[in-house]
């Protein structure tokens, strides 16, 4: 069984996936998620780059095709498919640490049933920060993401992993011809029922 999905939406990103593959593929542990691709109506090949990628057998590679629609169609339909303990979204032109799957795994131990996830640094390509390191005060004091950026001021990305089960219960909504509506809608529907606690710790690196 898995521990983790690891949800990448793509949109024509042929030239950037193969560098998140093999991230993946050089994981410390390769065997504890499973890698959901939501294709949002790519035209330039990359289902036949996802394929070569699941030939190699390498890593569990699960891929589903959609017209345009959307990241946030994608990420709906990645969750009510996904069946593992913990998720996280990973986007198309970033990558992961060779320890981020054996870090991420730790938390799917975690028995509070108050938290629904956990907020992570991301780094740059020199592991450092994107933006502000999190203080002392906000790793002692935060409990969602809107009071990271609005109370503390925090400046930079995160990424966030989920517990799977919570996740399930929020959607994005979904409006015809809109094909964007940014990720803070969601996060502050969870927030209003679950924490999301502030880890120091940088496993994924965007570019």
């Amino acid at each position: 069984m898995k521990t983790i999905t690891i949800f990448t939406p793509t949109f024509n990103r042929k030239h950037t996936l193969k560098k998140l593959y093999d991230s993946l593929i050089h994981q410390e542990n390769i065997d504890n998620f499973v890698w959901i691709i939501v294709d949002d109506g790519s035209t330039d090949n990359t289902k036949e780059l996802v394929t070569e990628f699941m030939q190699d057998n390498i890593i569990d590679i699960v891929y589903y095709y959609q017209k345009n629609l959307g990241k946030q169609i994608a990420h709906n339909y990645a969750v009510d498919k996904a069946n593992t303990s913990l998720f996280i979204c990973v986007d198309s032109d970033d990558y992961l640490l060779p320890n981020a799957t054996k870090k991420i795994e730790s938390y799917a131990y975690d028995k509070n049933t108050d938290v629904a996830g956990w907020i992570f640094l991301r780094g740059n390509e020199k592991f450092e920060p994107l933006g502000t390191d999190f203080s002392n005060e906000m790793l002692k004091s935060v409990n969602s993401l809107t009071s990271l950026y609005e109370k503390f001021s925090f400046k930079g990305d995160t990424a966030i992993v989920f517990k799977t089960n919570i996740l399930k219960k929020y959607k994005f909504i979904t409006i015809n011809n809109e094909k964007f509506i940014g990720e803070d809608y969601l996060y502050r529907l969870i927030e209003k029922d679950y924490k999301l606690i502030p880890q120091r710790e940088i496993f994924y690196i965007t570019k």
